[in-house]
């Protein structure tokens, strides 16, 4: 039987979809100093083994922040998010309440936790895309959405497991700043290089950012650094050269056709992700 493999977030590009596929290259009889490179919705990174020392780096500083809350909270935490749906009357038909709180959140006004204002401001926000504008400030539309029960059980769920970890390091730093070799284990779910989102926006992931990333990992598998890389090999038809190259070198389990609302026998819609690893 699989794991409960929901989020906390609705995170784009969640990972913890393809656990039955990838956990026999987490060896929980093995012990590791493991990094999730690009954590994310932290979706995966609750599914790693308990016994392992993890750190989990995101570039976001308030998304890590809001997680390293959520997971010293205690009972009291859900409290916290239902004050503030109160007070702000958020629900996913109440655009003014989403508004009120990205101004108050910007501004500094809060009354509240800024890290649960965070996470409800992506709970609302259209599609669930964080996103700041050049001045630090929440910078995106409301999207008709709300923190209803599956969330909350998610949410409950997702606390349940990250309390189970034996230790956990949360940090936010650009992959290029973090020494790889302090690791013998990496998760690399970097912003895929050819798929369109919020974090590609304003050259948020480029061509450079993927060859400076890979080289790091060449580097540290060098070295007999063990990893597992998730990406796209083809995006909507496109062919991702940059990857299909560089994972020769390895080994790869295949994720699937995850394409969407396409016909399957028309090859620029097809969309191959993959997880690469040594």
């Amino acid at each position: 039987m699989s794991r409960d493999n929901g989020c906390h977030w609705n995170y784009t590009g969640s990972k913890a979809r393809f656990y039955d596929k990838i956990k026999h290259l987490l060896p929980e009889d093995e012990y590791h100093t493991c990094l999730d490179v690009f954590t994310g919705g932290n979706s995966l990174g609750s599914l790693l083994p308990d016994k392992w020392e993890l750190t989990f780096n995101d570039k976001c500083s308030e998304l890590i922040n809001s997680h390293e809350s959520f997971s010293n909270y205690k009972s009291y935490f859900l409290q916290n998010l239902e004050h503030i749906i109160g007070y702000y009357q958020l629900d996913k038909d109440n655009k003014e309440g989403y508004l009120w709180l990205v101004e108050e959140y910007n501004n500094g006004s809060l009354d509240f936790s800024k890290e649960c204002a965070f996470y409800l401001l992506a709970c609302h926000s259209f599609s669930n895309y964080i996103r700041f504008n050049d001045n630090g400030e929440w910078n995106m539309p409301f999207g008709k959405r709300t923190f209803n029960k599956n969330m909350r059980k998610k949410l409950i769920n997702w606390k349940e497991r990250i309390s189970k970890k034996e230790k956990i390091t949360w940090i936010s730093k650009d992959f290029r700043d973090i020494d790889f070799l302090e690791y013998s284990f990496l998760v690399i779910d970097s912003p895929y290089l050819m798929s369109v989102a919020a974090y590609n926006e304003k050259n948020g992931w480029t061509e450079q950012d993927s060859i400076d990333l890979l080289k790091k990992v060449d580097e540290y598998a060098s070295f007999g650094g063990k990893f597992i890389l998730f990406e796209e090999v083809m995006s909507n038809g496109k062919h991702n050269g940059i990857i299909s190259e560089w994972m020769n070198k390895y080994e790869h389990v295949s994720l699937g056709d995850n394409s969407k609302g396409c016909n399957y026998q028309r090859e620029d819609k097809v969309t191959l992700e993959v997880c690469i690893h040594n």
